[in-house]
């Protein structure tokens, strides 16, 4: 990547504003280009998924579109997906890792653990490419 341009690009999808916000002040740095959508389809519409490192989404997103994170994946082979979610529901985190999603992280999310995660999922792709 060149000298300009950020070290990792981020898609944070989720209905709800305030998750957006919260979870793209996380990566708040010039090392992440964060992009954020309210719905599958202003990402599907807006984006060019090539360009994604990581994906994070609410569960709210998830729920009605569990083929998803397959498709996702399977055209975007480099990318991470983190699927965010309610405080201790461990059947949401299994849904979501079935799905597809490399993790599930429980709401309030450790912006430090979030942003490690991120770090060396992305790290871990670019190397093993």
């Amino acid at each position: 990547m060149s000298d300009n341009s950020p070290n990792f690009s981020i898609a944070i999808i989720s209905t709800d504003k305030s998750i957006r916000m919260s979870l793209g002040k996380v990566f708040n740095s010039k090392r992440y280009e964060v992009s954020m959508y309210q719905s599958l389809d202003e990402f599907q519409a807006n984006v060019n998924r090539n360009a994604i490192h990581c994906l994070i989404l609410s569960i709210d997103i998830i729920l009605g579109y569990k083929n998803f994170i397959k498709n996702f994946k399977k055209q975007n082979s480099q990318s991470s997906v983190i699927v965010v979610g309610d405080r201790e529901e461990y059947g949401q985190a299994v849904t979501s890792i079935q799905a597809g999603a490399d993790d599930y992280l429980f709401m309030p999310v450790s912006t430090l653990k979030l942003r490690a995660l991120v770090n060396q999922m992305v790290s871990d792709k670019i190397r093993n490419s």
